[in-house]
């Protein structure tokens, strides 16, 4: 099956639940390699897969295709076609959506899925690949909500990596239904930048310098090139420079509150990551959700951020905002690796049969 599929995943959770009808809770956890946002030919994601489908995301799917593998993935339009289709199944929301891959607690991503989910269990920067499900499993029964199991889950996966501290990590746990008051907020902010962009210009650059960020080209160097900010972070250095106007102001304070709805569970831990000894990932304010924000330098995929991509594009003023801060401009070109790994020197070359793992994960469906 393909995986990378709308259809193929609501297909599988609907024949879970011919197997088990009536669930008290309906729980989905979605493994795999993730971006943040994804819509057209993404550059700059993990390396490792060639012939990139156009809708880039998550859940990259190697699929036989007439004797050809095909790279495809799960863009974030059909993530949330898929969850939308899972919850038609049952008549009401899916109570936890875990998605254990890198960079997913995102704005974009999490109002892509409201209102066909109630809680999203997620990370906003890279996800370690724990497989810690003998550990999540056994948390799982029928008398407690999602929301009650994701808080739970959040923190076994927390207390296995504290053990671990050359992989710092960060989970966010996450109310949708109060999505849309974030949208809103987030709307209001970028339409009082917008107002007078020459004036707020500054007031973004010094915001998002002094904002916690999450590694969103995955060169294991968290800086000012990452265009991952966290959301609450940013609005609150907004709230409190002197130099922006009270329109600003008391926008970014609804943006404080909104956020602080919807993210109801945290957990953190800072240090030095494994894989890049010279690095250090550290977040003094974590708020939980980012959002996506290039400021220190133009990306070419910010031309694909709009409202043929992404619910919260076409129903906030997020993409204008950023539109108009680049003057209009066009965004760079894409590179040849935004589609494709062949020759891209750098990406790591696909696993060869010679290089077989030492284990193998399976999915599983409990019922408890």
């Amino acid at each position: 099956e393909n995986t990378a599929h709308p259809t193929a995943l609501a297909q599988f959770i609907s024949d879970s639940l011919l197997k088990y009808p009536n669930p008290s809770e309906l729980i989905v956890v979605l493994i795999g390699h993730g971006s943040g946002w994804g819509a057209d030919v993404l550059p700059g994601q993990p390396s490792g897969w060639r012939d990139q489908h156009v809708d880039g995301g998550m859940l990259w799917d190697d699929t036989p295709d007439n004797g050809t593998d095909v790279s495809l993935s799960l863009s974030t339009a059909a993530l949330g076609e898929t969850m939308t289709l899972a919850g038609a199944q049952i008549g009401r929301p899916l109570d936890l959506l875990y998605l254990d891959a890198c960079d997913m607690a995102m704005a974009e991503v999490a109002y892509e899925v409201r209102g066909s989910v109630s809680h999203l269990l997620a990370s906003p920067n890279v996800a370690w690949a724990t497989f810690n499900y003998d550990n999540l499993l056994p948390l799982v029964n029928a008398q407690r909500s999602g929301g009650e199991l994701g808080g739970l889950w959040l923190q076994a996966e927390a207390d296995l990596l504290d053990a671990h501290p050359d992989h710092p990590y960060t989970f966010s746990l996450l109310n949708l239904d109060k999505m849309d008051g974030v949208a809103a907020a987030a709307s209001s902010l970028a339409d009082a930048l917008l107002g007078d962009m020459a004036a707020a210009r500054p007031l973004v650059v010094n915001a998002h310098e002094a904002s916690a960020k999450y590694d969103s080209d995955f060169d294991g160097d968290i800086d000012v090139f990452d265009s991952y900010t966290d959301l609450l972070d940013f609005v609150e250095h907004l709230q409190n420079d002197d130099a922006a106007g009270a329109g600003i102001r008391t926008a970014a304070e609804q943006v404080v509150v909104a956020v602080s709805e919807v993210v109801s569970q945290t957990a953190f831990l800072g240090g030095t990551p494994l894989p890049y000894p010279g690095q250090i990932w550290d977040w003094d304010r974590f708020g939980g959700l980012s959002v996506y924000l290039p400021v220190a330098a133009d990306e070419a995929r910010r031309k694909l951020y709009g409202p043929a991509s992404l619910a919260w594009a076409a129903d906030t003023s997020w993409d204008a905002f950023l539109g108009t801060f680049w003057g209009d401009s066009a965004p760079p070109p894409q590179s040849k690796c935004g589609s494709t790994t062949e020759e891209c020197e750098g990406l790591a070359p696909r696993l060869g049969l010679g290089d077989q793992p030492e284990q193998v994960f399976l999915p599983l469906i409990v019922r408890r």
